[in-house]
């Protein structure tokens, strides 16, 4: 390649890498401050506040979730830990509760990027829906289902009809996917 043209090429990749820092910071912030639970979310509303969706600009969940970390540190030193533990502590009580389904904690409640906006993430492997849901009924703990599909075929994973449960305990939305 001549070399004005691999000139081109390396400054092309540092705006991609600025532009990637600056959507990584603004999702992150937008999960901080705003509420948005889902990375994904965040990712896009960002790059559209940011005038672009091109897809090599856009930062990944590592990215964001280490933007969300720094920012977390600087401006909710002081209350982002007490709410992520509070949220581990009501974790560990339905984890017990659930004991006998053998559920794993995932998600920001695990990483320890959970705020007072967060969610609680608990999977299930190898239970049955029909043994939750009785389960949830005979506990008498009202709970949203639903189904999704997605994954990401190009990096060798996808799921189809993963059931997930939502249910509210103490205020906080537990979700509860189950994964055969």
């Amino acid at each position: 390649k001549p070399r004005q043209s691999v000139l081109h090429e390396g400054k092309k990749q540092s705006v991609h890498r600025e532009l990637r820092g600056q959507i990584a910071y603004l999702a992150a912030r937008m999960i901080a401050m705003d509420g948005i639970t889902s990375l994904r979310a965040a990712r896009q509303k960002a790059a559209r506040q940011l005038g672009t969706t091109e897809k090599g600009s856009l930062p990944d969940d590592y990215e964001i979730e280490k933007a969300l970390s720094l920012h977390q540190s600087i401006f909710q030193r002081n209350s982002q830990p007490q709410e992520c533990r509070a949220l581990r502590l009501i974790a560990v009580a339905v984890m017990r509760w659930l004991d006998h389904f053998s559920p794993w904690l995932v998600g920001a409640v695990l990483k320890g990027t959970a705020n007072r906006f967060s969610e609680i993430e608990l999977e299930i492997i190898s239970a049955s829906a029909k043994q939750v849901e009785l389960f949830l009924i005979n506990e008498r703990v009202p709970f949203e289902t639903r189904v999704r599909n997605g994954g990401n075929p190009r990096r060798g994973f996808v799921f189809n009809g993963v059931v997930r449960y939502d249910v509210k305990i103490n205020g906080i939305t537990v979700s509860i996917p189950l994964h055969p």
